[in-house]
């Protein structure tokens, strides 16, 4: 089989003989059979050598046959041109997928012909590539409908807060912060320029909210209880009182009086209950009957409209009973004795004996003479008329008076004297009636 050999005028150095050798005076393109002659330079001699000769002389190498395997080869052959081989899309030129190192061929990649790209690369996200696709403007807010799918809020004027809107479905920017029936439950303002408050609820914040204030912070900060007093105990700082339903009651009296009433005493009238003591005071030119302690102190009023308060304003009549005298024994941190212990004095008015009581300073049993006569400056009357006693108590009333005269002339005398005595160490008698 013949071989076509494609001369490219190539001039090859060769040793021949010890002269440069050459073939020459050849067309572009030549088709030579073994058997033709060409003519060779060697040096200036000029001598003819046949093809195949010319083929033993340059080592003369077969024809080449290229595979016709699809992806087999990168060239390709066309009338002995070299060409790129067609090969399958998206195929590379590359070496084996795994193992040993092996002669390339064109392949599909696989994910180990891929680097990897964390570091230069973000992962795809649907969110990322939802945020991408967004418009962006100045001052605009990104905010989502539904997962993976944002929405953008364009900026609000200025001093505009951001509120949610009445679906609870996105937010929305606004002037006014709350609705029917709502509030906020704490709000801080200390960056807010007080030119440019929003409302609430339609209200002004000044009109809601109370400016700091260095007392009511100090109130702000006590523990609270049932009936407990607040009180400053300085600037700015406070504190609190424990106290009782009785004591707001008294703060709270509106005046003296309902203060005097709320302490335990009576007002200008008033009735008074067993094992009372009383004090009279006056106050402002009025006398008044209060609660007092264990001893009686007893100022006479100016008259008996004066105390009363009752009756014909002329007569000064008493309906309500009042102290007509009183009596007391201290024995001095010892029990009351018996000896010397009578105690007189003078009704200056006329009256109706209508009780008595008698108090001690511990639970005693005692026993007092009462003696009842006119006036007289020769002699004390020595005819008993009554008693009082005590009877293992701390003390006792009577409004029976056996024996007693209960009808006073003006200026009778009024005697007592104790009898008996296990144990009181004071002991006050107060006779008490009408007049």
């Amino acid at each position: 089989m013949k071989k076509i050999i494609v001369l490219l005028l190539l001039l090859f150095a060769f040793t021949v003989y010890g002269a440069d050798v050459k073939i020459s005076n050849l067309p572009a393109t030549t088709t030579l059979e073994d058997t033709d002659v060409v003519p060779v330079v060697a040096g200036t001699t000029t001598s003819k050598i046949t093809v195949a000769n010319l083929k033993t002389l340059f080592g003369y190498h077969a024809g080449v046959t290229l595979s016709t395997t699809l992806g087999a080869n990168l060239l390709g052959l066309s009338t002995q041109q070299l060409t790129l081989d067609d090969q399958m899309a998206n195929y590379v030129f590359a070496g084996p997928t795994t193992g040993e190192a092996a002669a390339p061929s064109f392949r599909a990649l696989v994910a180990a012909d891929i680097p990897s790209l964390v570091a230069t690369y973000q992962p795809l996200d649907a969110t990322l590539t939802a945020l991408a696709a967004q418009t962006e403007s100045e001052g605009a807010i990104q905010y989502y409908t539904a997962a993976a799918t944002p929405a953008v809020l364009a900026k609000g004027t200025a001093y505009q807060l951001l509120n949610m809107n009445s679906g609870a479905t996105a937010p929305t920017w606004t002037s006014t912060l709350g609705a029917t029936d709502t509030r906020l439950t704490k709000i801080w303002a200390t960056d807010l320029e007080l030119t440019n408050l929003p409302t609430i609820g339609g209200a002004a914040l000044t009109t809601i909210l109370q400016p700091l204030d260095g007392e009511l912070t100090a109130l702000a900060g006590l523990t609270s209880s049932a009936n407990a007093i607040p009180y400053f105990t300085g600037s700015g700082t406070a504190g609190v009182i424990s106290s009782s339903a009785d004591m707001v009651e008294l703060l709270g009296s509106a005046d003296y009086a309902t203060a005097l009433t709320n302490l335990g005493g009576w007002g200008v009238s008033g009735t008074i209950t067993d094992e009372q003591l009383v004090c009279a005071e006056t106050t402002g030119g009025t006398n008044l009957l209060k609660s007092c302690g264990a001893k009686i102190t007893y100022t006479e009023p100016a008259s008996n409209t004066t105390l009363c308060r009752t009756g014909s304003a002329t007569t000064g009549a008493c309906t309500n009973p009042v102290k007509l005298a009183s009596f007391a024994w201290d024995g001095n941190g010892s029990a009351v004795a018996t000896a010397s212990s009578k105690r007189c004095t003078i009704i200056p008015t006329t009256a109706t004996v209508t009780g008595v009581y008698a108090i001690a300073d511990a639970s005693t049993t005692t026993h007092i003479h009462v003696y009842q006569d006119a006036f007289a400056t020769g002699a004390r009357s020595t005819t008993v008329t009554g008693a009082v006693d005590i009877s293992a108590t701390l003390g006792s009333q009577d409004t029976t008076l056996t024996g007693w005269d209960k009808s006073i002339t003006a200026g009778d005398e009024i005697c007592m004297s104790v009898e008996a005595n296990d144990n009181a160490k004071w002991l006050t008698v107060t006779v008490y009636g009408t007049y």
